[in-house]
């Protein structure tokens, strides 16, 4: 679980690549979210052996997850503050998050990745593909 430890640390949102259709998909009134795409919080990383504490913090808000790899854990969306009930894994040297009920899932796929001194994070809604590009402070 070495991309725990890469991911470990503070990064600050640099760029977006398709934010707006993942916040169409999650009902984001269209007024709003050229503002959400404006923001550029910060995400605070802490790992120990497995386990990832997560915080995220914006202008307006700040949520914070604590993670296991292999355990079900409630994911706070930031725009809506719905809880999502995911399971979290290591994939391909990324930190994975899946929803645990397809059926039910306001988000489809979650994953963080180091690419090229980056971290990634790419999101899918509904069909909708979004990264968002984080650089280390």
């Amino acid at each position: 679980m070495a991309v725990l430890q890469k991911l470990a640390g503070v990064w600050e949102l640099e760029s977006n690549d398709n934010y707006e259709a993942i916040l169409a998909e999650l009902n984001v009134d269209h007024a709003e979210r050229p503002r959400c795409i404006r923001k550029r919080p910060t995400a605070q990383i802490e790992v120990n052996g497995s386990s990832v504490n997560l915080k995220h913090t914006g202008p307006d808000f700040t949520v914070e997850q604590q993670i296991t790899i292999g355990q079900d854990f409630e994911l706070t969306d930031p725009h809506s503050m719905k809880i999502i009930p995911m399971t979290a894994s290591v994939e391909d040297d990324k930190l994975v998050y899946r929803p645990k009920e397809k059926e039910a899932a306001v988000l489809d796929y979650v994953s963080y990745e180091i690419i090229e001194e980056k971290m990634v994070c790419t999101l899918i809604v509904k069909g909708a593909n979004c990264k968002r590009i984080f650089r280390r402070l």
